[in-house]
């Protein structure tokens, strides 16, 4: 079945590193896209992967697409961006206009869904080693969708999946586990809903993450590097609980 593909260049949400553009696409769907180029091929695959792990587990994420974006649509970028975007495959994830960003854990606590979404949301990024969430600034790569009652949203998967796409500081080891939730955040972490997000990796298929991981695009991962992040999930996924267990505290753990 043919991928969406980005029509009209709505605009530039001139933010981030891989510079993402909002299209409308052939669907009718308003996508962010996130196009080759202006972020790197792991970038891409760390994006994909981590958003359908969310979806997998439940956690709210703007849903991802991937989207064919064709030399016409590049000529519609600013003139800076033309000449780096290259044509192609894309990360896309529905564009939501009702949409704010976090400010402070008040805004948090004013969406009913905070204490899931946190709760399943820390489990996948110590999983797949999330390194920027909620980093350098509080509520980053969250969104607020106020168009009815608010729901807390996890966005933003680029920067995973290190040492297995890419490293990003330093040399860390396969087994490293060196991601933690702010601690004002971790107070809102309901630890049975933690242990249900657990449970629901640890029991996920191991066809599941080889099927999930192959329906990355092979313009973004090679074969190699494929198994590769197969095997780093497979591999963590046996030492989450002990790690989640310890980062939010026996006690609390078993409360």
């Amino acid at each position: 079945m043919p991928f969406p593909v980005a029509t009209n260049h709505l605009m530039d949400l001139g933010a981030g590193l891989s510079r993402p553009q909002v299209y409308e696409c052939s669907d009718n769907v308003e996508r962010a896209v996130k196009i080759r180029g202006l972020a790197s091929r792991d970038a891409l695959a760390s994006e994909w992967i981590g958003a359908m792990l969310a979806v997998e587990l439940e956690i709210l994420t703007p849903a991802p697409q991937i989207v064919d974006v064709p030399n016409t649509a590049i000529e519609q970028l600013p003139e800076d961006l033309r000449g780096k975007a290259v044509p192609g495959l894309a990360f896309g994830n529905t564009y939501i206009r009702s949409a704010m960003t976090v400010h402070g854990v008040d805004s948090l606590l004013r969406c009913p869904n905070h204490a899931a979404l946190l709760s399943a949301l820390m489990v996948l990024d110590v999983w797949i080693e999330t390194a920027d969430r909620m980093r350098p600034d509080f509520g980053r790569n969250l969104l607020i969708d106020v168009e009815d009652a608010p729901r807390l949203m996890a966005i933003d998967f680029g920067m995973a999946f290190a040492p297995a796409l890419y490293t990003l500081l330093g040399d860390p080891q396969p087994d490293q586990f060196a991601i933690t939730l702010p601690p004002a955040v971790k107070l809102l972490v309901d630890p049975s809903l933690a242990r249900v997000a657990v449970a629901a990796v640890e029991t996920l298929p191991e066809a599941a993450i080889v099927t999930l991981v192959s329906t990355t695009p092979h313009e973004w991962l090679d074969d190699g590097r494929r198994g590769g992040v197969i095997a780093y999930l497979l591999r963590r996924r046996g030492a989450l609980r002990n790690e989640i267990e310890s980062q939010m505290g026996a006690a609390t753990w078993l409360a």
